[in-house]
């Protein structure tokens, strides 16, 4: 008999793709992966890094979000994400290119559906201890994650009751 097939949440087929490997390059005799490497090599050799430079995303885990996304559909339906320790904001950047930009420009076209004029624009709030440089669409809060200040801070930047995310 076969083995039932796995299902995402939702019932959807969980389809599993086959990742390119890590580069692998040899170091002292011996062979390691690009993770392990210095940084100056990885900046040179990895394929992700320069897709990710050609592509204009801040750092290459921009690809993982994605393919996160295309494989589980995560980010479907969300109007409100917190990104945690966002820096240098490649999560961020695919936030905005998704949900937010989209969402605009059907605003601006008038294509908005009644349902999304009332769920309202998509709401992302990068937070990290070190600073970020702005993002269309999204609110950049430079704290720490642990602090309850910090937590209380809502999607505009203000201290107050922010609303739970999605």
């Amino acid at each position: 008999a076969a083995a039932p097939r796995r299902r995402a949440p939702g019932g959807a087929p969980l389809v599993c793709r086959r990742l390119p490997p890590l580069l692998l390059a040899r170091r002292r005799g011996r062979c390691v992966s690009s993770a392990a490497m210095g940084k100056a090599s990885k900046d040179k050799r990895d394929i992700y890094y320069r897709k990710a430079k050609e592509e204009g995303w801040r750092a290459r885990s921009a690809f993982k979000l994605l393919q996160v996304d295309e494989a589980f559909g995560v980010l479907e339906g969300a109007r409100r994400v917190v990104d945690l320790c966002a820096a240098p904001g490649s999560w961020s950047q695919v936030l905005s290119r998704q949900l937010v930009v989209p969402y605009r420009e059907r605003a601006r076209d008038g294509l908005l559906t009644e349902v999304e004029k009332a769920a309202g624009e998509p709401k992302v709030v990068a937070v990290d201890l070190q600073p970020m440089a702005p993002i269309e669409g999204v609110v950049c809060i430079q704290g720490d994650i642990t602090s309850e200040r910090t937590a209380r801070q809502d999607a505009d930047g203000r201290v107050g009751s922010a609303e739970p995310a999605d």
